[in-house]
């Protein structure tokens, strides 16, 4: 007897692999791909899955990011750990106006349901100077949608830290009709923190008890327009608005050394702040047969009012001192790049990259800090930090991307120039 099955034919199918992606995804991989720098994309898909409050707990998950600030205000960002001045942060690829020390952007004036997208650079080219070696981070916002959207998060947090419930949310809604859409969003956020620190140090002896309270508000609003003039021309307007109240107070009691031995000696302080950001750009892209171009005007506005009063015991009265710092700056920026399309010169492929930038900005920084002790009627110290400042910028660059061979090879150059005008209350000149 044979075998039964040998009569009947064996049919073998084969499946292929199906992956399901989102274009989301998709298009953030792309980039991360054919970007000529190395860069770290996210797309909004996944800065929403990481469940964050601002920006600064997002990049904090990124390699060779260090956040620096305590939980719910992480406000500093360092890449590979270099100092600040090395690096820049971009809102939509401009660098906004103001800031606070090192004249940098902090990240939690920017909320996470704000952001599109968040992209690092961690090897800036030509196109971008060399005003950050150590790389850049540009924080990308929301923008107009294809199709109608609306949408809105609400969440409320519970601290333990300082008893009590503070809700945050948002809401945004947009539409595309015809060749005309918008964007427009509006959020709020705050928290009240509360932190004890205990103090020690062997070394000097001192030791003690610091509590420091936080009270920090946040309200954010964005809204985009989007015209299609026809397939070749797009215009696009964006304003933003960021506003920012902080409360600072603390109390501490300290056992330092003194010339009688270790006595304890009490420290607080109270500081207030007060921070307004507005943001405008004019975009026009156009797309020629072997060109693509992309041309921005925009004018920014900061304003910034920080106060802080202390109260220190020392030998033999009370300390008081005073800080005032005021700030407020205008910063008028045009920009424009052009790509070419890729051609050969014999098995050669080029893409070549061109493009220049201005700025102008003029800033006016007022600080005045007050000392005396606390029976003296005048002031013992009085110290003025104020200074104006003019800056204008002027770049430019022109970049080839060869590939031969699977190999790029991106020789690059780019020219800048940076002119000063300054005035303090001892001194002015100017730089170049």
């Amino acid at each position: 007897f044979g075998n039964p099955l040998s009569s009947h034919a064996q049919n073998k199918i084969d499946l292929n692999e199906i992956i399901i992606e989102s274009s989301e995804h998709k298009t953030a991989r792309e980039k991360e791909k054919n970007a000529l720098e190395d860069i770290v994309f996210l797309s909004r898909t996944e800065v929403r899955h990481v469940g964050s409050r601002g920006a600064g707990e997002i990049l904090k998950r990124l390699p060779g990011i260090i956040v620096q600030g305590p939980p719910m205000a992480y406000r500093n960002a360092k890449i590979n750990g270099l100092d600040k001045e090395y690096q820049s942060i971009m809102i939509d690829g401009h660098r906004p106006a103001g800031g606070e020390d090192r004249r940098d952007f902090k990240l939690d004036r920017l909320p996470a349901n704000l952001l599109g997208g968040v992209e690092v650079i961690y090897n800036p080219s030509v196109v971008y100077g060399g005003s950050a070696p150590a790389g850049i981070i540009n924080l990308i916002s929301l923008d107009v949608h294809e199709k109608r959207v609306l949408g809105g998060d609400f969440a409320m947090d519970y601290s333990d830290t300082h008893s009590g419930f503070y809700p945050e949310g948002s809401l945004y809604y947009g539409n595309n009709i015809n060749d005309l859409g918008f964007l427009l969003y509006f959020g709020r956020s705050g928290y009240t923190r509360n932190d004890n620190l205990r103090l020690m140090d062997s070394d000097t002896g001192i030791s003690g008890l610091q509590e420091e309270v936080s009270i920090v508000s946040l309200s954010t609003a964005l809204a985009r327009i989007a015209y299609k003039v026809n397939e070749n021309n797009r215009l696009k307007l964006k304003v933003f608005w960021s506003d920012q109240d902080q409360q600072e107070d603390i109390l501490a009691n300290v056992k330092r050394r003194t010339s009688g031995g270790l006595s304890v000696r009490q420290d607080s302080s109270g500081e207030t702040a007060s921070l307004r950001l507005l943001m405008t750009e004019l975009s026009h892209e156009l797309n020629l047969a072997k060109w693509k171009g992309l041309t921005k005007i925009a004018y920014d506005w900061s304003w910034m009012d920080k106060e802080k009063n202390r109260l220190r015991e020392k030998d033999p009265d009370w300390e008081i001192s005073r800080e005032a710092e005021g700030q407020q700056l205008h910063l008028l920026s045009s920009r424009s790049d052009w790509s070419s399309i890729p051609f050969h010169t014999g098995e050669i492929q080029h893409r070549l990259k061109t493009g220049a930038s201005w700025s102008m900005n003029s800033r006016d920084f007022n600080r005045m800090a007050y000392l005396k002790i606390s029976d003296h009627k005048f002031w013992d110290e009085v110290e003025n930090g104020s200074y104006n400042l003019a800056e204008n910028f002027f770049a430019g660059y022109l970049l080839d991307e060869i590939e031969l061979g699977g190999h790029v090879i991106s020789p690059g150059l780019r020219i800048e120039n940076h002119h000063r005008n300054y005035s303090t209350a001892e001194a002015n000149g100017n730089t170049n």
